[in-house]
């Protein structure tokens, strides 16, 4: 298909050239038509008016028929010229001229004193020069341009001047010049054939890559890339190509891990439900036991429930089915809660809490429950990832229309090349020191609903010092 198009292509392009060189020949060749037809007119005239004056002398017989013939054949210097000079009143002419190798044909095709109409005569008695034009038929038809001008005695007019030239230099001429241009045509084809074909190769190249690109992305090969080259539609085309290209491998990437991921964390548990179950069933555990083990089966079964609770949540999230439902609250007030429901967790470490809040009441506008949500995931973290005595920070405070929380902890701290890859699903950063509620979905969750909320989130960690989660919410000016 791809091939066509560039066939397609060439043919419009071609056709566009022929159909522009058609055009502009065709007005150009009417241009030198008119061009050539209005200068012999003026050269007619011309001759006319040098020979008004013999031709008085000559009517007046100062001067012979082979004086007049000398000054005819001066003025005459198309050497085509037929001059034919009548008295008024007489249909016969006065006096006839013909350029050398004129014939009878000539003198025939030449119109003269009866082809002119009554319009004509008043036009020429009111002393005005007429132009013709047309074909006039003797032996041979004849295409032949006519000046008929009136001759002066002493302010009157005694007769009319007939000079008619065929067409048959003009036509000449013509046909030279459009020789020329059908030449130059037919060069500038040439050039510009070549140029089109070579662009038009450059234009269907990323196309045709594109094409094969896909096939190859279909097959699940996403190594191919179009080469880039110049700052055009289609290069921006094709670099939008390939960045999609790095998108669509990134996350086939994400959902292979992501499926794998799912499949461990569903199987752990089902494979643990299972076998307290089954071991309760055969007789496995003593009667003493399979309570103890009924349990840890539950405990499971609630493991699961969560991870399908949070996959849910971020599917939902992540298509848009969980609108975000704005209210206003003091998020002074849900940090000071989140905290207060992990008292034990906090003294189990031994850890120092300090909280910085930069006014007492700190209202945002953002869905509640949602935000609860995140700081009860971060404070988690920080509780979990921190060390035995050491100290937790909840900060708060606005800045250009906007209040920042920050959670940060002493804990372990997350390497440069790990930080980026915290917000992904089931990604943890200490697998080995996670216990079994750790999911590695809460921080994709957390990042998600901020997201939701127009806002931002990012991390400052360092590695051995801790780390420290920081979010920004709307700020609304209210006090209570």
């Amino acid at each position: 298909m791809f091939r066509s198009l560039f066939v397609r292509m060439s043919l419009t392009y071609f056709l566009i050239l022929m159909l522009g060189l058609l055009i502009l020949g065709a007005f150009f060749y009417t241009f030198m038509t008119n061009y050539i037809t209005d200068e012999t007119f003026d050269e007619l005239e011309r001759e006319g008016r040098v020979l008004s004056g013999w031709f008085y002398w000559y009517y007046g017989n100062y001067i012979s028929q082979g004086d007049m013939n000398g000054y005819c054949a001066v003025a005459d210097k198309h050497q085509n010229t037929v001059i034919r000079a009548y008295i008024l009143g007489r249909n016969e002419p006065m006096y006839q001229y013909a350029s050398s190798g004129r014939d009878n044909a000539t003198w025939d095709a030449a119109i003269d004193i009866e082809s002119l109409t009554d319009e004509d005569m008043a036009a020429i008695l009111a002393g005005e020069t007429i132009r013709r034009q047309g074909v006039y038929e003797g032996e041979e038809k004849y295409s032949m341009l006519t000046v008929c001008m009136p001759l002066y005695d002493h302010q009157q007019i005694y007769g009319i001047l007939f000079l008619h030239t065929p067409l048959t230099g003009v036509s000449r001429t013509l046909s030279d010049i459009f020789r020329f241009v059908l030449i130059s045509a037919g060069i500038s084809a040439a050039v510009t054939i070549a140029i089109m074909f070579f662009y038009s190769r450059r234009l269907s190249r990323p196309i045709v890559q594109m094409s094969q690109a896909t096939r190859e992305i279909v097959k699940g090969d996403y190594s191919k890339r179009i080469e880039v080259k110049g700052r055009d539609e289609i290069a921006h085309l094709a670099r939008n190509f390939n960045a999609m290209t790095d998108h669509v491998a990134q996350l086939e990437e994400l959902r292979r891990g992501f499926v794998a991921n799912v499949s461990h964390e569903l199987r752990s548990p089902l494979t643990s439900i299972r076998g307290y179950i089954q071991g309760v069933l055969d007789g496995t555990f003593d009667k003493t036991q399979q309570e103890t083990y009924l349990g840890v089966a539950l405990d499971e079964t609630m493991r699961l429930n969560r991870l399908i609770n949070d996959l849910l949540d971020l599917a939902q999230i992540e298509s848009g089915e969980m609108p975000v439902e704005y209210t206003e609250f003091n998020i002074n007030e849900q940090l000071s809660r989140a905290l207060a429901g992990r008292e034990a967790e906090i003294s189990e470490k031994n850890i120092r809490v300090s909280i910085d809040f930069e006014s007492t009441q700190c209202y945002v506008s953002a869905d509640k429950d949602r935000i609860q949500q995140v700081i009860i995931n971060l404070i988690d973290n920080a509780i979990k990832f921190n060390k035995k005595n050491g100290s937790l920070i909840i900060k708060t405070w606005r800045h250009r229309g906007e209040v920042y929380v920050k959670i940060e902890d002493e804990g372990k701290g997350i390497n440069t090349d790990q930080i980026m890859r915290i917000w992904d699903r089931f990604y943890q950063v200490d697998p080995a020191r996670s216990d079994k509620k750790g999911r590695g979905l809460g921080l994709a969750i957390v990042k998600k609903i901020v997201e939701e909320h127009g806002q931002e989130i990012w991390v400052n960690s360092e590695e051995g010092k801790g780390s420290a989660f920081i979010f920004s919410l709307k700020a609304v000016d209210k006090r209570k």
